[in-house]
This record gives structure tokens, C-alpha cells and sequence, in this order.
């Protein structure tokens, strides 16, 4: 108000929003705008004033600020996340594939000596460690991929072999 005062006597006219505060406490918003008119012949001066309530806009202009806070926040708990997803892919990346590495090893080295039952018993373990492999290396892959480090290449697949292994 003191600002708009100032700016009223040096310039014969302001314009601003004031809060004001209502006989029963309520305060609202206020855009006014002042000029100053012509002397009378009695020395009084006409002035030319409106005012505008502005409550509503200023706040929804509040509400505004409060999403852009919270949608800002809520962008840094997701790059933290993702952050922390990347993390945990390339832990699970070693963490994961050292020990299952180990194992199909030494399910290689069982079905070397083996027959029979117990031969397509490590068969099936064999089996299922690469499968469970190409699923992790599919995971990592994805996540390689979210993080733009990898590229994909289109290429030519021959599907008989590989529905033949499915089936």
C-alpha cells in the first residue's frame, strides 16, 4: 500500500494488488488502479479509480506454486528412484549372475559324469540356469535401454530353431 501511495503522489497514479482485511477478519485480494483527473474549480481533484477482486485468482495462483513444489518433488523422487533402480540392476548384475555362473559351471562339469536319471537331472538344471540367465540378461538389457546406453539393431531371426527349443 505504502508502495502504491508513493508511486500516486510522484506520479498522479498507481496500480497493484493489496490485501485487505475484512470488518469480520476475512482478508481478500484487491487489484486496484488509480488516476488522477482534472482540478476542479474549487482546487479538489477528481480521481478516476476501480478496483478488481482478485482472491480467487491469486488463489489459484498459490495452488499453482504448490503443484509446480510438489510436482518437483515428486520428479526428484523419481530420478532418486531410478537411481536407485540402476543401482540395484547392476548389482543384481553381479550379485545374480556371479553365483548362477558358478552353478551352471559345475552342472556342466555333473553332466560330464553322469548317466541316466541324474544326467537329465542336471540336464534340467542346466537348462534352467540359462534360461533364468537370458531373463536376467534381458532385465539388464531393458534397463540399458531406459537408460538410452544401448542402441537396438533390427536383424533377421530364423523362428523355427526357436520355437522348436520352446516347444
Amino acid at each position: 500500500v505504502r508502495a502504491l501511495a508513493a508511486h500516486w503522489r510522484q506520479f498522479g497514479e498507481a496500480e497493484g494488488e493489496v490485501q485487505v482485511r475484512l470488518p469480520n477478519g476475512d482478508r481478500r485480494w484487491v487489484h486496484h488502479k488509480a488516476r488522477r483527473g482534472e482540478a476542479a474549480p474549487d482546487g479538489s481533484v477528481v480521481v478516476y479509480h476501480s478496483g478488481r477482486a482478485i482472491t480467487i485468482r491469486k488463489r489459484h495462483e498459490a495452488e499453482l506454486v504448490d503443484a509446480r513444489i510438489a510436482a518437483e518433488a515428486g520428479r526428484a523422487a523419481a530420478e532418486r528412484m531410478n537411481r536407485l533402480k540402476s543401482a540395484f540392476l547392476s548389482n543384481m548384475s553381479h550379485e545374480v549372475r556371479t553365483p548362477l555362473t558358478g552353478i551352471l559351471g559345475y552342472a556342466d562339469l555333473l553332466s560330464e559324469e553322469l548317466d541316466g536319471v541324474h544326467a537329465e537331472f542336471v540336464d534340467h538344471i542346466v537348462r534352467s540356469g540359462h534360461r533364468l540367465l537370458d531373463t536376467l540378461s534381458g532385465v539388464l538389457d531393458l534397463a540399458r535401454l531406459e537408460a538410452g546406453e544401448v542402441e537396438p539393431a533390427s536383424k533377421i531371426v530364423a523362428l523355427s530353431p526357436m520355437l522348436q527349443s520352446v516347444l
